[in-house]
């Protein structure tokens, strides 16, 4: 590829989307780019695909930076400001940047809802993930330009709310996140052959825990008086004393000898894409029926490593799979209130149970190669996704720049 350069002379390669003179700028408020979360991950394909396409893009990583600005790889990353979730730097970096518009992944419940009005021509890529909309979300997107969403749960709920969206799903980096060789990913992470592995990827905040952490341990428990070889795997953060107490837990239900992890700082610090993508592909089947979700990045990204899922018939997760051929949804056992002012559904322990033996007895080669098929079709960022992201920014730039008929 040949290099080029941005407006402010930083250096940056091309991509086969690249169109020079680009006229939109954009402001991009999120995690760091360099974060290992979820929406760090994402951002990073997202930001540096569209600066490759010739984008102005800058970058406010309220999460991950501070102080000062930097530039990393040709593109700006500003630090947050006062406001935690980066309101303030909607507009006043976006000032800095001379951005036309403003778009924020994330939460938008906790932006300042008295200075959003300010925030120049916003974009949320707005996650739903409870029934009904937490109304703080409503009460924010109010200051909406136009509202970007990544599942059609999130928009036929806005759309009951009289909220018109366009749907651009995550993606996944499908050169990265690919099958390997099983036996080397096991090595990496110094598990045994020979056991069927449940993994677990999700974040540890809460107590009772979103990502329905008993329920899982319940239902392995039992598979387990069916199938002893089996085990899981959990990249999750241990000890934080907000979250539920899982090895307490394991203790208490007797599975802690059975349960293999990753300790809390690698978990946090040192796990960069290509090693969660061999993480993945030490999994017999990716355990996920969490209690909500905007969308659920690690169903994906396991699947275009070749790992079929158990996920919850609930918000957006049983949009990800091929019900049957690439994963199963379990049903919810009951709802619950949350301070939200909105459901969590707690999944089914039974049903749970009765999908672990599905995936354990399934031709799962097969499953395999369907999860990774679907995933290239519907979910590969750089060929479906980013295209989908010029296509609407390009109809963005043509209101906020219109061509003038010189005749």
């Amino acid at each position: 590829m040949k290099n080029t350069f941005t407006s402010n002379g930083q250096k940056v390669v091309k991509n086969k989307y690249y169109k020079k003179d680009r006229k939109l700028r954009i402001h991009w408020n999120s995690n760091a780019v360099f974060a290992h979360s979820g929406y760090g991950t994402q951002s990073n394909l997202i930001v540096y695909g569209l600066l490759k396409a010739g984008f102005p893009i800058a970058h406010t990583a309220f999460y991950g930076l501070q102080g000062f600005p930097i530039v990393l790889d040709g593109l700006k990353i500003y630090p947050v400001i006062a406001n935690t979730w980066g309101t303030d730097a909607m507009i006043f970096h976006s000032k800095d940047w001379n951005a036309d518009v403003n778009i924020s992944y994330q939460d938008v419940w906790p932006l300042d809802d008295n200075m959003m009005k300010e925030v120049k021509n916003w974009i949320p890529l707005t996650m739903v993930d409870s029934e009904p909309i937490n109304p703080g979300i409503l009460q924010r997107l109010r200051w909406a330009r136009n509202i970007l969403v990544p599942a059609q749960f999130a928009k036929d709920q806005l759309s009951s709310k009289g909220y018109n969206s366009t749907i651009i799903h995550h993606g996944v980096d499908t050169d990265i996140y690919k099958p390997m060789d099983k036996k080397e990913c096991l090595k990496t992470f110094g598990l045994p052959e020979g056991r069927f592995i449940f993994g677990s990827v999700a974040a540890n905040k809460d107590n009772p825990p979103r990502k329905s952490f008993q329920e899982m341990f319940d239902a392995f428990v039992k598979f387990k008086t069916v199938h002893p070889e089996a085990a899981m795997f959990m990249q999750t953060q241990m000890g934080n004393p907000a979250g539920f107490p899982i090895k307490e837990y394991l203790k208490y239900v007797g599975i802690e000898n059975d349960v293999f992890f990753v300790d809390d700082y690698s978990s946090m610090y040192k796990l960069d894409s290509l090693s969660m993508a061999k993480l993945f592909n030490c999994f017999d089947c990716l355990l996920m029926p969490s209690q909500s979700e905007g969308f659920g990045l690690p169903l994906v990204e396991a699947q275009a490593c070749g790992v079929p899922i158990i996920t919850h018939d609930w918000t957006t997760m049983p949009e990800t799979i091929i019900e049957g051929k690439t994963g199963y949804s379990v049903k919810t056992a009951y709802k619950r209130w949350t301070s939200g002012n909105n459901f969590f559904a707690v999944p089914d322990v039974d049903d749970i149970l009765a999908k672990m033996h599905l995936i354990y007895n399934a031709d799962r080669k097969q499953m395999a190669k369907d999860a990774r098929e679907h995933m290239l079709k519907k979910y590969d960022f750089t060929n479906v996704l980013l295209p989908k992201w010029i296509d609407f920014l390009e109809g963005i730039e043509k209101e906020l720049y219109p061509i003038v008929d010189k005749k």
